[in-house]
């Protein structure tokens, strides 16, 4: 892997990704048993890291921002740990947020008492079927926010929204026509 990066960047920016598989391949097994004895991680999660971790060194090679670095799998071992602590993170901020949105979508009804298998099937079934009733649009930037864990910049940058604000004011209403569509459901179903 004593290539020097200038070369690498102009192969890259042709076309060619043999020097990225070969990197790859050669730092795969050390990066993900680095993530799965150190940092505790389950194999396909370190997997997952280890793929974006190459992602983002490719996009440093392109940048131009990586000319002074001396060993690149020094630097890579260093992303892995970086994102697994971003995923971790996440992780946190969507068990919190997935709550969030089940005390919002779900309100019991304590006067009948179904099994609880049943009431979270119903609770399921009611929330997929208002969501596959949203917009695509919709759909990305709630998947994103509730599910993903991103937050409202990295969603603005994905969806290409001009600034945060204005990626938070479309999750707000998206959010709203779906409590909106599940309300209806509900209803639907209390007739049937």
């Amino acid at each position: 892997m004593e290539t020097k990066l200038s070369t690498v960047r102009q192969e890259l920016m042709a076309g060619n990704q043999a020097w990225l598989s070969k990197l790859y391949a050669e730092s795969k097994p050390y990066c993900v048993n680095f993530l799965v004895r150190s940092r505790h991680c389950n194999h396909q999660d370190a997997e997952d890291i280890f793929t974006e971790a190459i992602l983002v060194v490719r996009r440093r090679i392109m940048d131009d921002s990586m000319s002074h670095l001396e060993n690149i799998k020094t630097f890579l071992v260093g992303v892995c740990a970086n994102i697994e602590r971003e995923f971790k993170h996440r992780k946190i901020k969507v068990s919190t947020r997935e709550q969030k949105v089940k005390e919002l979508f779900y309100d019991l009804d304590y006067t009948v008492r179904p099994d609880p298998i049943d009431t979270q099937n119903y609770r399921r079934e009611l929330c997929n079927k208002a969501l596959s009733e949203l917009g695509e649009k919709c759909q990305n930037i709630l998947r994103l926010y509730h599910y993903e864990g991103l937050t409202m910049d990295e969603i603005a940058k994905f969806s290409g929204f001009s600034s945060a604000n204005v990626a938070k004011t479309m999750k707000s209403r998206c959010l709203k026509k779906l409590v909106q569509g599940v309300e209806q459901l509900k209803q639907l179903n209390k007739y049937q």
